[in-house]
């Protein structure tokens, strides 16, 4: 499962199916503006990709 958290809005892997489990990024944190914010993520779970739309936020 893909997850965005919204106060860095990156983008996390969770895995409730493992006990113990916690979210891990998978983007990293954006130095510019109001930062990269990832939507609509498509997992494709043979070859272990995520695919997401990518909003930039880079001020004036």
């Amino acid at each position: 499962m893909a997850i965005v958290q919204l106060p860095d809005q990156r983008l996390y892997l969770y895995r409730p199916d493992v006990e113990g489990s916690a979210p891990q990024p998978l983007t990293p944190l954006s130095s510019v503006g109001g930062g990269l914010r990832w939507a609509e993520p498509e997992i494709g779970l043979v070859r272990g990709t995520v695919r997401c739309v990518v909003e930039e936020f880079t001020g004036e």
